[in-house]
């Protein structure tokens, strides 16, 4: 028997466990065998010759020292197998840790150097919207106090009114809303609002997000 013929044929735990499945298999067929010559042995010294039982005992012993080196060897396999499983499991964790810097590291890059821009850029606009939303209100309480204002209506009415409304439609009918419900940049500390710097006025950062 070639043991080494079954060796792994590469070191890592998939190899290892690869082998260890053949010489499992080649076990099973050399036991199936010696059992056999076992089985054999009581008929050759009852009707056999010495040169008959000769080659039963070489045989058996032959297969009995195959199925003890194969045991022994996958024995050893499985001992480097689970060292193998557990240096693997450390190198993942290990490019897991370098993942996970490299990840904090680009967004620490970002907050440093582009997220108050961006912030900054976030609350002008949400402003602009709540000054949109403020003059649009304001039209719409002007129009219907002229609608009740008999002079106007003296004048020949207000007629056909239409003011541009706020881009909503782009998110969808079904779920329209004003852009300052979906503001998510990352808050870095719990004082420091999403929408930084916070609007100024007795509601500070929650006017960001008044819809």
């Amino acid at each position: 028997m070639d043991v080494l013929s079954l060796r792994p044929r590469d070191k890592t735990s998939d190899g290892i466990a690869a082998a260890i499945t053949r010489m499992d298999d080649v076990l099973v067929t050399l036991r199936g065998r010696h059992a056999a010559l076992q089985g054999a042995r009581r008929g050759v010294l009852l009707t056999g010759d010495d040169a008959a039982l000769a080659r039963n005992e070489t045989e058996a012993r032959g297969v009995a020292l195959d199925i003890d080196r194969l045991t022994v060897a996958a024995e050893d396999l499985r001992a480097d197998l689970s060292i193998t499983r557990g240096r693997e499991s450390l190198t993942r964790l290990e490019g897991l840790r370098t993942a996970a810097h490299e990840a904090v590291a680009a967004f620490r890059s970002f907050w440093t150097t582009e997220y108050e821009g961006h912030a900054r850029a976030i609350a002008a606009g949400l402003a602009k919207e709540r000054s949109a939303r403020t003059a649009l209100a304001m039209v719409a309480e002007a129009v219907a106090a002229a609608h009740r204002d008999p002079n106007v209506s003296a004048a020949g009415g207000v007629g056909a009114f239409e003011v541009e409304a706020l881009p909503s439609a782009y998110h969808g009918a079904a779920t329209a809303r004003s852009p300052s419900s979906l503001v998510c940049l990352p808050a870095a500390r719990p004082a420091l609002p999403i929408a930084w710097p916070a609007p100024s006025g007795p509601r500070g950062e929650a006017a960001a997000y008044a819809s």
